[in-house]
């Protein structure tokens, strides 16, 4: 019997809910600390590196962001009820001003006026108090906004404040400061969960629907209902060319399209179901990762989801695991450029998160699991021999355990031994690569021989790594050597 060769592309993510066989092989049962690149496979994560403790305070980060290229920061003060804002200056969090509300904060940032310097950032906490405004000097509350506001928005020149009973205010018309007569108030019927200002109209997320504002100012304002049985969770809105959300079924967003100039709920995140479905999983924040064309979300249990997107087109979903429970996200740019995300969590830390090989000294532990693969004859018995992992690897050393599995994972087939494999790479082309960036004489992309022994109708295999020191690496995808037997009879 000849010995047949199969090459296996990784790409398409996490699939929960397609029966095996019509599972395709390149998708992934689990995915732990892996995420999907545009370019194909599947990538284990960078970590996140903590800043300096933040002086004086206590409880969790009520809010993070990114402004002018600086780095602020929320939590409330270890002396009194309020919470105190912080600005990092050399490394070190330098009180900004200590009479803020003591909840959680939502921010947006926008300029209303004609100059670059003009940029204001303005600030809500949650169900308390009014909006409060910053400048990169001076931060003081603007008195005249309506008080107990939840979500911000900056749509057509107005600034808008959302609240939670379904109350959508917005200011006069290029004035954040006024709101007496020309500012407005539209009922949307529904609790909200958050808005964002999108593709020319303004999302309004709510429990039980999604509603979208169009038009330009008070003498046009339309509201109408855009889905009335898919609603958006709380915390789990960010924006990526248009916004992604959880909904109770799962993840989606919403797609332009041409007919009317009206939009469609993009179907996506609809292989990831399971996790929704009675799991108790609560959005505490999300945010955009625009390098990677990825939308994140992170959950109330230290989990999370990471899903990349191409233009309209949604590549792949994995999930992320952490030590510390996330409270509050931000994405923004850096004074240098670079994108920049931050991360606050329930003990009071800030990290920034893709920075480092490890969760702040904590190893990265990731693991994945393929679908079963029964090389297009589910019946047909096979004996397989080896795998080849194609495995792309930015530090040039990484060692990973792959553990073979068959027909489905049951135990009429002894388990089958763990195989330790050492991944070289990081090779480079000459007058190309950066001089210290590769290591010479390793390849550009390592194919690691894996033993395999049995006999069966199928096959997937688990992939494990876990280091603090190793930088991420790729594994593309996989060849499978084996021999095709008898037909399955009985």
């Amino acid at each position: 019997m000849t010995t047949r060769p199969s090459y296996t592309a990784f790409s398409g993510g996490l699939d929960l809910v397609s029966p095996p066989t019509l599972m395709k092989p390149g998708r992934l049962l689990a995915a732990v600390n892996y995420e999907a690149p545009i370019t194909g496979g599947y990538r284990s994560i960078e970590g996140y590196t903590a800043y300096a403790a933040i002086p004086n305070t206590t409880g969790p980060v009520l809010g993070v962001v990114v402004f002018k290229g600086v780095q602020y920061c929320i939590r409330k003060s270890s002396s009194t009820a309020y919470g105190v804002f912080h600005k990092l200056i050399a490394g070190v969090w330098t009180p900004i001003s200590g009479n803020l509300p003591n909840a959680r904060f939502e921010f947006v940032a926008g300029n209303f006026l004609a100059l670059s310097f003009t940029e204001t950032l303005f600030m809500q906490a949650k169900d308390t108090g009014k909006i409060w405004k910053y400048d990169g000097t001076t931060l003081s509350e603007i008195s005249g906004s309506p008080s107990g506001g939840r979500w911000l928005a900056i749509h057509y020149n107005h600034l808008f404040v959302g609240f939670y009973n379904g109350s959508l205010q917005h200011c006069v018309l290029g004035d954040p400061e006024d709101w007496t007569t020309g500012a407005g108030e539209i009922g949307v019927q529904s609790n909200m969960t958050g808005i964002s200002s999108t593709l020319g109209v303004l999302m309004v997320g709510c429990e039980d629907s999604i509603k979208i504002l169009s038009g330009t100012s008070i003498d046009d304002w339309v509201l109408k209902t855009h889905s009335p049985n898919t609603g958006c969770k709380a915390y789990s809105l960010a924006e990526m060319n248009q916004p992604y959300f959880a909904y109770e079924r799962g993840l989606t967003s919403l797609d332009a399209t041409q007919a009317f100039g009206d939009f469609n709920l993009g179907q996506w995140g609809a292989s990831l179901v399971p996790l929704f479905s009675g799991s108790g999983r609560t959005p505490v924040a999300a945010l955009a990762c625009r390098e990677k064309a990825q939308y994140r979300l992170f959950f109330d249990n230290k989990t999370g989801i990471y899903g990349t997107v191409q233009g309209t087109n949604k590549v792949a979903c994995t999930t992320v695991s952490f030590p510390d429970q996330i409270t509050c996200a931000w994405s923004g740019e850096a004074t240098g450029g670079e994108e920049m995300m931050l991360i606050g969590d329930d003990a009071g830390t800030v990290y920034r998160l893709d920075s480092g090989t490890s969760f702040e000294d904590e190893a990265i532990t990731g693991y994945l699991t393929t679908a079963f693969n029964h090389y297009q004859s589910p019946t047909v018995e096979k004996r397989f021999r080896r795998l080849y992992l194609e495995v792309l690897s930015a530090s040039g050393a990484n060692s990973l355990t792959v553990l073979p599995m068959f027909n489905y994972g049951k135990e009429e087939i002894a388990r089958h031994r763990v195989n330790v494999i050492d991944v070289l790479g990081a090779g480079g082309f000459w007058g190309v690569s950066d001089w210290s960036a590769f290591r010479w004489g390793s390849p550009i992309q390592d194919n690691r021989e894996v033993f395999v022994s049995a006999i069966a109708r199928n096959m997937g295999f688990a992939v494990y790594h876990s280091s603090d020191t190793d930088e991420p690496h790729t594994i593309v995808g996989y060849t499978t050597h084996y021999d095709p037997l008898q037909l399955r009879r009985g």
